[in-house]
């Protein structure tokens, strides 16, 4: 799929989203900021999902390469849900009862400033969201996955080494 393409289809997600929303823009605007830093809508083909792009293409990247941003695919509604029902707490945030696909774009290298190179790593968890207080998400707690992958790291290390 082309870039052209792909970016249409990413502002539809968003326009059908901003419809969808029926509460107030005070209530919605810190889920739409986060919807705009960590979402890519369910029916966005997953081979066509390019970090670079992602990455260049949003207003994470101010002048200087992010070394990682975490996105979720999924739908809003479920998201909206981990602050509800299908969350459940976690510290001062909420851990979602369900699994979701995701993926990380993290920085390979950086050759300038305005040359960012990202490789991107799907995988399926948890998510751990701060919640406003009209129930929406507006903060991803990325270090939780962190921690999950070093101990995914550490145990392949460790069978690794038992073999050897």
């Amino acid at each position: 799929m082309r870039a052209f393409q792909r970016h249409a289809l990413i502002l539809l997600a968003f326009q059908v989203m901003a419809s969808a929303l029926e509460d107030s823009p005070e209530k919605t605007n810190g889920f739409l900021l986060f919807l705009r830093q960590h979402f890519i809508p369910d029916y966005v083909p997953l081979e066509d999902v390019d970090c670079n792009h992602l990455m260049s293409g949003s207003i994470l990247t101010t002048g200087k390469c992010k070394k990682a941003n975490t996105y979720i695919v999924s739908f809003p509604d479920l998201l909206q849900a981990v602050c509800n029902s299908k969350g459940k707490p976690y510290n001062n945030l909420r851990k979602s009862l369900d699994r979701f696909d995701l993926i990380t774009c993290t920085l390979e290298e950086d050759i300038a400033e305005e040359l960012c190179n990202y490789k991107l790593r799907r995988f399926s968890d948890s998510i751990v969201v701060g919640c406003d207080r009209y129930g929406y998400p507006v903060h991803l707690e990325e270090s939780y996955f962190q921690t999950a992958m070093e101990k995914e790291a550490k145990a392949s290390r460790t069978w690794y080494n038992y073999f050897l």
